[in-house]
């Protein structure tokens, strides 16, 4: 039995609001062990914005789906998938570059090793951003080998990510020094775990200072002068690691500190880090994201049927947002 399928694509790169389509098609008969999942929403990441404008590091063979991440129940499987995941809602942290699959679609047929199954009371609006976002948290935290009692500090801390770290980290018994644009996330972060709230300037080094305490990791998001001031606050062997270039501004280090103060570098990127996994290492962090409590509320700043997606991606184009803006795919 088929389907039909909204999903919104591109045939070429360029303006997201220029190159974005909303295609119509019908969906193929299951093979033995693909599954059919009714998607129910899908938030607009910057990497979304990226793919469409063709600056992102997966480039899919064009035409291409859009949408990296999002949450869906299942309503089909082929005949040698496990039935008992129908009615269970999934979420589709796996996907093969070269044969890419969309979350921005109305319907989504993938094989059933590419999907974690969601607890039964989960919610799928907050669970529709839980497969990069987080996971991207939880997991620079555990390569990061930060440990209970030592000093974090973060940019961006206002970030899907950000939140996350905050959430994670103390969940780790670490304490944070969150750092952000406006100081007027100073009582959310707080509320969320946070020791220390800082703006975003050139006296946040001053005041980090004043704390008089050692910072071991730096979690750096934003990159130029921002990643710069991180850089300067770690302690003897700290370590900065960098999941994104918000700022799109070199990070500049100077040799003393790689060679008397032992400060480390590294990168960290969700997407590779799944591709370069076992499926069951990936699998058991995400399990054991989840342990820890995926009780964050990630602030949404509007949502959208998919044949308004114009208006939702002006949305998410705007910086003024309170939040993520989500595509409503269909009914809980």
């Amino acid at each position: 039995m088929s389907f039909n399928r909204l999903t919104l694509g591109f045939r070429s790169v360029g303006n997201p609001l220029d190159v974005i389509e909303l295609f119509e098609s019908k969906t193929s008969e299951l093979k033995s062990n693909d599954i059919l999942i009714q998607m129910v929403a899908a938030p607009i990441n910057p990497a979304d914005i990226n793919m469409l404008e063709g600056t992102y590091f997966i480039k899919p063979s064009l035409p291409a789906e859009c949408g990296n991440e999002g949450v869906g129940k299942v309503i089909q499987v082929g005949p040698k998938a496990d039935k008992s995941i129908i009615g269970r809602y999934v979420m589709i942290p796996f996907r093969d570059p070269n044969h890419w699959v969309g979350c921005w679609s109305t319907l989504v047929t993938i094989p059933e090793d590419q999907v974690v199954v969601l607890p039964d009371n989960v919610d799928p609006i907050q669970a529709s951003m839980w497969s990069v976002n987080p996971i991207t948290a939880y997991q620079m935290l555990q390569e990061s080998g930060v440990r209970s009692g030592q000093w974090i500090v973060h940019n961006a801390a206002n970030s899907g990510v950000g939140l996350w770290l905050v959430h994670f980290a103390k969940k780790l018994g670490c304490h944070v020094i969150s750092i952000c644009r406006s100081i007027t996330w100073k009582n959310a972060l707080i509320q969320l775990g946070a020791d220390v709230v800082l703006e975003d300037n050139d006296s946040v080094l001053a005041a980090v200072k004043s704390l008089d305490v050692p910072v071991q990791v730096a979690f750096d998001c934003v990159g130029g002068n921002s990643a710069n001031r991180l850089l300067r606050m770690l302690s003897t062997e700290g370590q900065l690691m960098t999941y994104g270039a918000m700022s799109q501004q070199p990070i500049e280090v100077g040799g003393g500190r790689l060679i008397f103060k032992g400060i480390r570098i590294s990168g960290f990127n969700r997407t590779h880090w799944v591709h370069n996994e076992s499926p069951d290492i990936v699998r058991e962090a995400y399990k054991n994201m989840q342990a820890l409590g995926m009780t964050v509320e990630v602030p949404i700043d509007s949502t959208f049927l998919i044949s308004n997606y114009h208006q939702a991606l002006k949305r998410a184009l705007e910086s003024q947002r309170q939040g993520k803006v989500l595509f409503m795919l269909n009914d809980l």
